[in-house]
């Protein structure tokens, strides 16, 4: 990842809130907003690994699912050859996410650890928890 905009300058702010808001956004189930102020704060500097998750994942809120699943697979690609502890998980996670969109879960994915905590790891962990598969077939359940 490289920055095009400098660390403590008003753009900064402005990406950082833009960034705020979007997962705020997501947080009060307005996903085309959160879509959006993601898509302009990525025109203006480049996304952290967690941003581009969670547009990924406002991508599925919103029922985009084809451009969902693009997403998860070009970031679980990206995530491979990373040694990032925090890459990996969301790794898993983007897996996970794929294996429970295309309705064939397999044990593969380790929910318990990837890595020793960290503060960051557990804020992704928190944010961005491996799909529980008996979770989303109870809800496709409930919603059919």
């Amino acid at each position: 990842m490289t920055d095009r905009i400098r660390p403590r300058t008003w753009k900064r702010v402005i990406w950082a809130w833009k960034l705020f808001r979007a997962g705020r956004a997501e947080i009060t189930g307005d996903w085309e907003a959160g879509l959006q102020l993601i898509d302009e704060a990525a025109q203006m500097n480049d996304l952290w690994p967690y941003h581009r998750v969670l547009r990924a994942v406002l991508l599925v809120r919103g029922q985009r699912m084809s451009e969902a699943q693009l997403a998860f697979v070009a970031l679980w690609s990206e995530f491979e050859s990373s040694d990032d502890p925090d890459d990996l998980y969301l790794q898993a996670y983007c897996k996970a996410t794929l294996e429970t969109i295309w309705g064939n879960p397999t044990p593969s994915v380790d929910r318990t650890g990837h890595s020793p905590p960290s503060l960051l790891n557990r804020a992704i962990r928190e944010r961005f928890p491996i799909p529980d598969h008996d979770l989303w077939s109870a809800v496709d359940r409930q919603f059919t």
